[in-house]
């Protein structure tokens, strides 16, 4: 199993923007995760918001390589609160 810990200055308390994601992603992803295994992505607990445009822009690579079904099935996503949990899972789409 993939299991990556996302790591954000201890001041970052807000995530935006599609093109911050995708950086996000080649820094801190991409050379750790292996598509057909399940993955777990975990953000931190000072996370307290998540644009769509972040998540969107951070999981484009998910999307490209196993679709959005194979993100809904291998991607456990893991937050602060459920509620940011779901808002990052509805904005995949």
């Amino acid at each position: 199993m993939n299991r990556i810990e996302l790591n954000f200055n201890k001041s970052t308390t807000s995530l935006a923007g599609f093109p911050y994601g995708e950086t996000i992603y080649h820094k801190q992803v991409e050379n750790k995760v292996v598509f057909g295994e399940p993955i777990t992505i975990v953000f931190p607990k000072q996370i307290e918001r998540i644009a769509s445009s972040f998540v969107q822009g951070f999981f484009s690579e998910f999307v490209d390589a196993i679709g959005y079904e194979g993100v809904e099935k291998q991607v456990t996503i893991l937050s602060g609160t459920e509620e940011l949990t779901e808002s990052i899972k509805k904005n995949i789409y």
